[in-house]
């Protein structure tokens, strides 16, 4: 939603494909018990990025997605998460 009227077509769908693809993620995840969920909170999601990108993603074979944009894109979600203080874990870029 945050997006929907800030991009281009091609670019809100790869926003929306991320989105769907983290949350199974964390799903998977949650369901093997390594995930720790703090309610009403995303203290969980910075911490989350490697896995996601390292195991999630690259077993998946990235879903056709480049991975330089996914990787962009954690970046801004994670910033942006912090930005609105659904977290207090600041994703330090490199």
């Amino acid at each position: 939603v945050f997006c929907a009227d800030k991009t281009n077509r091609d670019y809100f769908d790869f926003v929306f494909k991320f989105v769907v693809l983290f949350r199974e993620c964390i799903i998977s995840y949650k369901k093997g018990e390594e995930f720790v969920e703090k309610e009403g909170s995303a203290e969980c999601i910075p911490d989350m990025c490697n896995e996601f990108v390292g195991e999630f993603m690259e077993n998946n074979d990235f879903f056709g997605l480049d991975v330089n944009e996914l990787i962009k894109i954690i970046q801004h979600c994670c910033n942006w998460l912090w930005e609105k203080g659904f977290t207090t874990s600041r994703l330090s870029l490199l």
